[in-house]
C-alpha cells in the first residue's frame, strides 16, 4: 500500500523530475504524430495505449494532468482521421489501489490490462476498416 507519506514524496519526487507541476511541451505530441506517421508510411498499424496513472498521482500534479488530457485529445482527434492508427483507453484504471507506487501497476492490474489490450487486437486484428478509438470497461 501507497502510504500518504509516501504519496505525497513519490509526487514531489515526479514533480523535480518534470521541472514541477506545469503543462506538458507540445513537443512531446509532435514526436507521437512524427512515429505515427512514419509507422503508418510503411503501411504497419499502431495502437496508442493511453495507460493509467493512480489518481493520486494526477491530482498531485493538475497542470501537468490537465494539459496531458487536454493535448492527448487533441493529437488523437487528428490521428485517429489516419487508416491505421487506433487508440485505446485504459485511464480509467486508475484505483489508487491498483499502483505499488507513482506509476507502476500491481499484478493484478497488469493481468487486466493484458486482457485489455489483447482483446482490443484480436476485434480489429482482421478488420478492413481503421481501428478507431476504443474506451476498455474498468
Amino acid at each position: 500500500m501507497v502510504t500518504p507519506d509516501l504519496r505525497e514524496w513519490l509526487v514531489r519526487a515526479t514533480a523535480v523530475s518534470v521541472g514541477g507541476d506545469h503543462a506538458l511541451p507540445d513537443e512531446q505530441f509532435l514526436e507521437l504524430e512524427k512515429m505515427a506517421r512514419e509507422i503508418e508510411a510503411h503501411g504497419d498499424r499502431l495502437i496508442v495505449v493511453d495507460m493509467p496513472l493512480p489518481r493520486w498521482h494526477l491530482q498531485g500534479l493538475p497542470k501537468h494532468a490537465d494539459s496531458y488530457r487536454g493535448k492527448m485529445a487533441v493529437a488523437m482527434s487528428g490521428l485517429l482521421a489516419w487508416p491505421n492508427i487506433g487508440y485505446l483507453n485504459l485511464r480509467g484504471l486508475d484505483d489508487p489501489n491498483n499502483f505499488f507506487d507513482a506509476v507502476h501497476p500491481k499484478p493484478r492490474l497488469r493481468k487486466v490490462l493484458m486482457v485489455d489490450v489483447a482483446g482490443y487486437v484480436r476485434s480489429h486484428a482482421a478488420a478492413e476498416l481503421p481501428p478507431g478509438s476504443y474506451v476498455a470497461a474498468p
